[in-house]
């Protein structure tokens, strides 16, 4: 198997363009449009990041890890991360129509709700990665600073909110929950036509 070409074929097959994907895995179109043509290697961290921005599931993630020559990752020992994922998941539909997404320790994207692709649809390249950098500073303000992202459905104006995911489950330590509300009517109303 051929993991530009399996990398290409998931992607495709949920109607992501590489950009999207990218800017939500936390890499530069480039890079994917690279790895797609077999012109570069992937990491194990990104595609566990392209993974889990494809939604797969853990038997498709593995696929792709030994596509692109990794070993598979090893099974939970116990029934817990799947129950967490499930429970995370619903978190994040919770949210809808407002995009959520969840943030590892490294500041990377472990799970976002659909909402996110609003995020880069038409909006300027790494709009999200500039999302994830201010990471450290909302955390220690609870909120972040208004945001205002263009996309092609106007303009976006979102107030974010960090969550911390250590109180509910210590295992999470270090993982943040962090929420676009919209700060004004417009948003509001962009949002839930979406």
């Amino acid at each position: 198997m051929n993991f530009g070409a399996e990398l290409r074929r998931r992607r495709r097959s949920r109607g992501m363009s590489q950009l999207t994907l990218a800017d939500l895995a936390g890499t530069g179109q480039r890079h994917l449009s690279y790895l797609e043509r077999g012109l570069a290697r992937p990491g194990r961290s990104l595609v566990l990041r392209l993974a889990v921005q494809l939604g797969l599931s853990p038997a498709e993630r593995d696929e792709l890890l030994l596509a692109a020559g990794l070993a598979p990752e090893p099974e939970p020992e116990t029934g817990g991360p799947p129950v967490e994922r499930e429970a995370l998941e619903a978190v994040l539909k919770g949210y809808l129509p407002a995009p959520a997404l969840i943030i590892d320790p490294d500041g990377g994207v472990v799970a976002a709700n659909e909402a996110v692709v609003l995020l880069t649809e038409g909006s300027e390249p790494g709009s999200v990665c500039r999302l994830l950098e201010s990471r450290d500073a909302d955390a220690r303000r609870g909120f972040g600073a208004p945001l205002r992202l263009r996309s092609l459905r106007g303009e976006l104006r979102l107030l974010s909110v960090i969550t911390s995911l250590a109180a509910a489950e210590p295992s999470w330590k270090g993982y943040l929950l962090k929420t676009l509300l919209p700060a004004d009517a417009r948003t509001a109303e962009l949002l839930r036509r979406s």
